[in-house]
């Protein structure tokens, strides 16, 4: 069965990578199997599966075959219990194993379709691909046994055998197997991967004379290994690295960029439009006989020179029209009056325009009334004489439609009933100069609704609520509440913006007063912000003794005088 899995294994296709970079590194995790004496078929058993790990190191030896060193850790068991109940091993020798073990193998990689992973624009082709490989390895093994649970004693002088072989010693190997890789990247791929190899021995396992000395024992591992390639890449071999290759996958010349050049002409071929014919590199690689910038290959007169514009034909008035096609070669001219002009621009040709230097109307030979913006109505009597409009605005337009001619429209773009402009909330302000334009409102109030009586008394009764320590910023804190009650007022009410202005009496000095009252007013401005009122909506003074509300000459009026004031606007 064991032959038969080789077998299969070397008849499976393989999949190849470009020939470069050629070396390789990989880091490999998986899983090793064993298949011996404790094994109790052909294939492996799943409970006895055991990690592994390794390196690889790799170096290409042409598009199709490589070679790979692997170096690699693991371990492998076995136990009789793992066969059928009847079975004499599970009832008489009872014997378990487990072998610790390091490989180093070097293995021949065949991969027969490698340069198909590859496009013509040097983009890998990211698709899993198989291959196939072999060779040879050491093995070093640290072989431990177990025949303490033997039933039957005449098994006894075979363990014994199997005890005084040389069992922790190295192992000649001989690895087969398959795998896939997927290229994630220029320099990276992804391996998956399976192997067997024969150890050429039967004590790998430690049992051999306990019982079939004949039968060599095996194992396997399969596993992923992500690796990355070292060096640059020069698919076709023409010595100009891929970054620099326009043409990567065919040899090519430095002086096209890496791309074939069969004329010689610096042009690569693949972008020369005369690629057997030397040509010039401005003209796409093809000739120019006359010189005019036009190559043969488009040029409508190749010996003539001539501009572009006419295909490299001669134009003497240079209005872009043949001389060969032009009515009117000798005066510059239209082409939809055949190389004549039209003076007047007014779609007239001159030949037929009866006042060739005044725009004028078809039904008129050409001749005028004064119409600037052509649109039929008299400049005399047209109020936009420079933009087209209709006779029912007296020659001026409604881009909007709203039955408001524009120059009196204040939403020329929008429609609307309100001087031209829409009202969304049916207020009696217009959208354009409402500050509530979803919320019906007073036209006072910037279309905005009212604050609500108890409202406002709340900050006329601020004026007096929200006081300071003696000669300090700080906020008493009674004041708190008041100030509390404002942001509520202002986040129901969003569409109001607030100026807090802060006044002293006249005792002390000015610079003292200004400086005392803009910190009671910043107080406030910060407590609010806290409050979560969005500083954008606030602004903050401080007037200090300028603004007096009564008399300094009592201890009342200074009172009355040391305050803030709270006034709400619409912004």
């Amino acid at each position: 069965m064991r032959i038969q899995i080789v077998f299969a294994l070397a008849v499976l296709s393989a999949y190849v990578v470009s020939a470069q970079p050629k070396w390789e590194i990989g880091l490999t995790g998986g899983a090793s199997f064993y298949l011996g004496d404790l094994a109790p078929s052909e294939w492996p058993v799943w409970s006895e599966t055991k990690p592994m790990a390794g390196v690889q190191f790799g170096y290409r030896l042409s598009p199709g075959w490589s070679l790979r060193l692997g170096l690699s850790g693991s371990k492998i068991t076995g136990d009789d219990n793992n066969f059928p109940e009847d079975n004499w091993v599970r009832l008489y020798r009872k014997a378990t194993f487990e072998t610790t073990m390091g490989e180093a193998a070097l293995a021949f990689i065949w991969e027969p379709w490698g340069r198909k992973r590859i496009t013509e624009g040097n983009v890998l082709r990211r698709i899993w691909s198989p291959y196939l490989f072999t060779g040879f390895g050491r093995l070093q093994g640290k072989v431990e046994p177990d025949f303490s649970n033997i039933v039957d004693d005449g098994l006894l002088p075979q363990a014994r055998r199997d005890q005084k072989a040389k069992l922790n010693r190295g192992f000649w190997t001989m690895p087969v197997g398959v795998g896939l890789r997927k290229d994630l990247g220029r320099n990276s791929f992804l391996n998956a991967e399976f192997g067997v190899r024969t150890a050429f021995s039967d004590h790998l396992d430690g049992v051999s004379f306990a019982g079939n000395p004949n039968d060599k024992d095996w194992y396997a591992f399969a596993g992923l290994a992500l690796g990355w390639r070292l060096g640059r890449w020069d698919v076709d071999g023409d010595g100009i690295l891929d970054k620099d290759d326009k043409c990567p996958r065919v040899p090519g010349k430095a002086s096209a960029q890496g791309c074939p050049d069969a004329d010689g002409d610096g042009v690569e071929d693949l972008e020369d439009a005369c690629p057997e014919v030397a040509g010039l590199i401005e003209q796409s690689g093809c000739p120019d006989t006359d010189r005019d910038g036009t190559m043969d290959l488009l040029d409508a007169c190749p010996t003539d020179p001539g501009p572009e514009a006419t295909q490299g034909c001669p134009d003497a008035d240079s209005d872009n029209i043949a001389d060969k096609d032009d009515e009117c070669p000798e005066l510059a001219g239209l082409e939809a009056f055949k190389g004549c002009p039209d003076t007047d621009g007014d779609g007239i040709p001159d030949k037929d325009d009866e006042c060739p230097d005044v725009s004028g109307f078809e039904q008129f030979k050409g001749c005028p009334f004064a119409d600037a913006d052509k649109d039929g109505i008299a400049d005399e009597d047209d109020r936009c004489p420079d933009i087209a409009g209709t006779e029912a605005f007296k020659g001026c337009p409604d881009t909007d439609g709203d039955s408001v001619a524009d120059p009196d429209d204040r939403c020329p773009e929008l429609a609307g009933e309100l001087g031209g402009c829409p009202d969304a909330d049916k207020d009696g302000v217009a959208d354009i100069d409402d500050h509530c334009p979803e919320t019906a409102g007073e036209k006072d109030n910037g279309g905005c609704p009212p604050l609500p009586e108890e409202k406002r008394k709340v900050l006329d009764l601020a004026t007096k609520a929200v006081q300071f320590e003696t000669a300090k910023a700080a906020l008493k804190k009674a004041s708190l509440k008041t100030l509390s009650e404002i942001a509520d007022i202002l986040k129901e009410y969003d569409y109001y913006h607030l100026s807090i202005e802060g006044h002293t009496d006249s005792q002390g000095s000015d610079k003292l007063n200004q400086g005392l009252s803009e910190k009671r007013a910043q107080a406030c401005y910060d407590y609010l912000v806290k409050q979560g009122i969005a500083a954008e909506r606030l602004k903050h003074a401080g007037f200090g003794e300028t603004m007096p509300v009564a008399t300094n000459k009592t201890a009342a009026g200074r009172q009355l005088n040391r305050r803030v004031e709270f006034k709400l606007s619409i912004e």
